[in-house]
């Protein structure tokens, strides 16, 4: 039997990565009602509802001030300096020579086909691994999206799909830097040339990644940008487009702003759309670029923190390609089977943390829903279908390890409480007991080492076999006991870190 197998007997079961006994899960976390009224539910929902929230904003600079400063001026609407500020200095910071901002990404998006003339009779190639934004926005304009299958590497969009999928028709294509993890962008600018196609960057998820020493957003026509409130920069609801090319950019403004001629009052000669910012918006989001770095730097550092801590589990986690910075906007990774992710997030939603699994694929849902979106090549775009029901996104909240475990101590109570987590062992943990049966330490592959301590008296149902050789090893353990507050800290970190 191999490792992976030791780690995961459960795995057709969808038990992922470690089993513990309901009534450890019921004292270990506080009652709370999901959308639906369902425990375990892990469709989503508010902030709230998880002790551990997929993502909760930084506001730790000058956003109360700036906000203030609108609230006390009364520039609350789409006028006032913190607009153009954030526009002028948001637009350099990823290399490009001029900024709009938008009340929010899909509608930076929109406008950045419109801008471009696109429309009926017109095709964008679009990956088919992305959030269902990146199709609609086409779709508005009456143009239509034709998915693209992502490469099984990267979980990007696939040149050689994109080169497969061209037509006369088609117009543009869509660079989605998913996930924050640039596009290969050199193959994809190289097609466009040579067949004459606009390039729309979709960076809503990649501010702060780099493609070849440069930041994206300005290597195709236009980009679009998002700052909703789970975005590594955040306006709360926002966009921004950016390009280098200042009279697309004006066109865009015009259809931001219901049409409206310049230097003409009330005069609308074109179909246009209400997509401003708020200046208190804007001021959010001009005092977050001040601290844009910072926030990158944290999103990297905790990536590693969860690669260097997740080593021994069998996640394929996605990872920088070579001539890249990856933004991890959220850290995902791929499990083993379908079953492996819900019974994971089942489990983690029972303690109250939350996750997202991957998209869908666009493409399989538009095809069943949108007449005139296309798929051209395969079967169900056979890569994004193996990669999507195995995809999962993790936590991204400042000091998620070991807020958990934080987390959990402030909800302990002081009266003891029964326990008992069972685990599967893997060939490469160590465990000891020491003197008395009262604490467990767990050796981990990767140098770690976790204390479980223990109010009560431990009681050991399965013997274990430190030695090497031949001999015999037992694969499970149950440990049951007293659980008392100062054990609180180190049955969380079974819960997160330890093995199935």
């Amino acid at each position: 039997m191999s490792k992976d197998a030791d780690i995961l007997k459960d795995a057709k079961r969808g038990r992922a990565f470690f089993v513990v006994w309901r009534n450890a899960v019921r004292h270990l976390t506080s009652p709370r009602r999901y959308p639906g009224g369902d425990p375990v539910n892990i469709s989503g929902g508010s902030m709230t509802d998880y002790r551990v929230p997929l993502y909760r904003p930084s506001l730790r600079g000058n956003e109360a001030q700036y906000v203030l400063e609108c609230l006390e001026t009364s520039w609350i609407s789409a006028r006032g300096r913190f607009v153009a500020e954030f526009e002028s200095q948001f637009a350099p910071k990823v290399g490009a020579r001029h900024g709009l901002a938008t009340c929010n990404g899909t509608a930076a998006l929109h406008l950045a086909v419109a801008g471009l003339g696109l429309g009926p009779g017109d095709e964008v190639i679009v990956p088919t691994l992305t959030y269902v934004a990146c199709a609609n926005a086409v779709a508005y304009t009456g143009a239509v999206p034709v998915f693209a299958d992502c490469a099984a590497d990267s979980w990007q969009i696939d040149p050689q799909e994109i080169r497969s999928s061209i037509t006369p028709r088609t117009k543009a294509i869509m660079a989605v830097h998913l996930y924050g993890q640039p596009c290969e962008l050199d193959p994809i600018l190289e097609l466009a040339q040579r067949h004459k196609l606009f390039v729309i960057e979709d960076c809503a998820e990649a501010f702060g990644a780099f493609y070849k020493g440069r930041p994206v957003g300005a290597f195709g026509d236009v980009a679009a940008f998002s700052f909703f409130g789970n975005k590594t920069i955040t306006t709360g609801e926002g966009g921004m487009i950016v390009s280098n090319d200042g009279s697309l950019i004006e066109r865009c403004r015009r259809l931001r702003g219901q049409g409206l001629v310049p230097g003409r009052e009330y005069w609308h000669d074109v179909l246009g759309y209400n997509y401003r910012m708020s200046n208190v918006a804007a001021a959010i989001g001009l005092a977050q670029l001040e601290r844009a770095d910072e926030l990158v730097r944290l999103k990297r550092e905790l990536a590693q923190r969860y690669f260097d801590r997740l080593s021994y589990l069998p996640l394929k986690f996605h990872r920088e390609a070579p001539n890249t910075v990856h933004a991890y906007w959220m850290v995902s990774a791929l499990t083993r089977s379908e079953g492996e992710r819900d019974g994971l997030r089942h489990h983690l939603a029972a303690a109250g943390i939350e996750t997202r699994r991957s998209e869908n694929a666009t493409g399989l849902i538009a095809d069943a829903s949108h007449d005139g979106y296309l798929s051209r090549f395969g079967f169900l775009h056979q890569r994004c279908m193996t990669l999507s029901p195995r995809g999962l996104k993790l936590t991204g909240i400042d000091r998620m390890i070991p807020a958990g475990v934080e987390a959990g101590r402030q909800r302990a109570r002081v009266r003891p409480l029964p326990f008992a987590i069972r685990f599967h062992v893997h060939p490469d943990v160590r465990l000891s007991l020491a003197q008395g049966g009262i604490s467990v330490i767990l050796k981990l592959p990767n140098g770690e080492g976790w204390r479980f301590r223990c109010g009560g008296v431990l009681a050991i149902e399965e013997s274990i076999y430190l030695g090497g050789g031949s001999a015999r090893r037992a694969e499970q353990l149950v440990i049951s006991g007293e659980l008392r507050d100062e054990a609180v800290e180190c049955a969380w970190l079974f819960e997160q870190v330890g093995p199935a």
